[in-house]
């Protein structure tokens, strides 16, 4: 429907067009799932990203045990800080 607008509105010349509610309604519908569905297709795109890096951060802690230690050490280090600076 809004299709048949738009081909009405570039054949004539009208400086002032106002649009019936109902297709602004439906425009702003439309409008609205691309925008959504653009959100999940990056949400997506980011968990893949953070499952990639997950991925190879175990690699790497699987191949030395002593990554795994200073990772360990790290996590600790970070809650203690946390816990100081919310005292």
């Amino acid at each position: 429907m809004w299709l048949m607008y738009l081909l009405l509105f570039r054949t004539t010349n009208s400086k002032d067009v106002r649009l019936p509610v109902q297709l602004q309604r439906a425009m702003a519908a439309e409008a609205e799932a691309a925008r959504e569905a653009r959100a999940k297709v990056i949400a997506a795109e980011g968990e893949q990203k953070a499952s990639r890096a997950l991925r190879e951060a175990s690699e790497v802690i699987g191949d030395s045990p002593a990554a795994l230690q200073l990772r360990y050490l790290q996590v600790c280090t970070i809650y203690t800080l946390r816990e100081k600076c919310q005292k």
